[in-house]
């Protein structure tokens, strides 16, 4: 069986691409019983769609990848990236750790992966090998940004947002700001908005209780989206970031809301993945719009510095890489363990229940403690003593180096503390 990875993100597709084949939380059900993998995994952010899997056909995850974002094989294929075992798994560490995303070191994917993790627990997605693996890089990502030290230097999409207001309006506190959505990149946005002095807040949100929740957090008012055309000519600056499947701000609500503004600028910053507004809203008038692709452009600070943690995030997940393939060969080998010392505690059961037996019938019981002794060695010894013989008949003199390696105990006892 396979470990792969299937995807697209901001490197690989444009966002007319990524827009069409992501996937809200409310289709997971119907996605996770639609794959037909063992085990899986499906991750969709604002700026890459992944599914993780077991499989033991590459095939069969390209298709359930086609399948779960509605994207055909001939969209797919020039977008499309697929990756097995260490690089698979060498691509989902730089995810975890940010070296993957547009905004380098950025912390939030670490927190969407792990949602998507327990979604898929939830989903009964997740068995014994993705659990392993998704522990092992939840525990080693989160290491590798503390001592690479790329996570000293946060950035975002919500961060790099707020620059680009900043340098739209340079030391302008008297904005009135419209956030569209009420979830974490609109909290991130209207967090450092008003860090930067920002005071005049308007959420709206698909209920109003949503709204009113991150409105109280910044003394902004609250409404329901379906009042959006009331409010919109109020807004200097409006930031979407909703799961809409479909762009709901179009020219002609704009349009209207310029004219009530008497033609002043409109700023409009579309964080959403599908995009909540129509790109032909840009062409208006008096309107600046940006997408997430725009945004990509923008050079944020410390990047230098940043740089420099990603080498060293690059070497400790190579590093890494040989850790977990260590870890990989003692779970194996913990099972053949585990496997072996059940065999053999049967069999000394079964010998201890026969000598008991003797013993009660009032045999003598140090001549039923001699042959319980030879019983059990001639037991215990037989099947490693045919497949012995039978490797030296077929001349596999590796299994009978192995066989010396195993039974110098003195060597095993110096090789095990030594792992300890």
């Amino acid at each position: 069986m396979t470990f792969v990875l299937c995807g697209i993100n901001h490197k690989s597709a444009p966002i007319d691409v990524r827009e069409r084949g992501t996937f809200a939380p409310d289709d997971l059900q119907a996605l996770y019983a639609s794959l037909h993998i063992k085990e899986s995994l499906l991750l969709s952010t604002c700026n890459r769609t992944e599914m993780y899997g077991i499989v033991s056909d590459i095939n069969q995850a390209i298709n359930a990848f086609s399948e779960s974002t509605g994207l055909t094989h001939e969209k797919l294929a020039p977008h499309l990236y697929i990756k097995t075992d260490e690089e698979a798994l060498r691509h989902l560490l730089r995810v975890a750790i940010g070296l993957d995303s547009m905004m380098l070191g950025e912390p939030q994917i670490f927190g969407q992966l792990k949602k998507a993790f327990f979604e898929a627990q939830a989903h009964q997605a997740i068995h014994a090998r993705l659990k392993f693996i998704f522990q092992f890089v939840f525990r080693t990502s989160k290491r590798i940004r503390h001592d690479s030290g790329i996570g000293r230097y946060p950035s975002s999409v919500a961060y790099t947002a707020v620059q680009r207001i900043a340098k739209h309006f340079p030391a302008n506190q008297a904005l009135t700001i419209l956030l569209i959505g009420s979830g974490e990149t609109a909290q991130l946005v209207a967090k450092y908005l008003a860090e930067k002095g920002t005071h005049q807040f308007m959420v709206a949100s698909r209920t109003l209780e949503a709204a009113q929740k991150l409105a109280s957090t910044l003394n902004g008012q609250a409404f329901n989206i379906t009042e959006l055309n009331t409010h919109l000519p109020k807004a200097d600056v409006v930031i979407t970031a909703t799961t809409c499947p479909l762009p709901f701000v179009t020219p002609a609500i704009i349009t209207d809301a310029l004219i009530k503004r008497a033609g002043r600028e409109m700023f409009m910053l579309d964080l959403a993945l599908p995009r909540d507004i129509e790109p032909t809203v840009g062409e208006l008038a008096n309107v600046t719009l940006y997408n997430l692709d725009d945004l990509q452009e923008m050079v944020s600070e410390h990047q230098e510095q940043k740089e420099k943690a990603a080498q060293m995030a690059e070497t400790l997940i190579a590093e890494s890489l040989e850790t977990y393939h260590q870890q990989l060969k003692l779970k194996q080998a913990s099972k053949a363990i585990k496997d072996y010392r059940t065999r053999m505690s049967d069999i000394a059961q079964s010998e201890r229940q026969r000598a008991e037996t003797l013993l009660q019938q009032g045999q003598c019981q140090y001549d039923v403690l001699n042959e319980f002794s030879n019983r059990l060695i001639n037991k215990l010894t037989h099947l490693p003593t045919i497949g012995l013989r039978l490797a030296a008949l077929d001349r596999r003199d590796e299994l009978l180096e192995l066989a010396q390696y195993l039974f110098n105990h003195d060597q095993i006892i110096q090789t095990h503390e030594d792992i300890n």
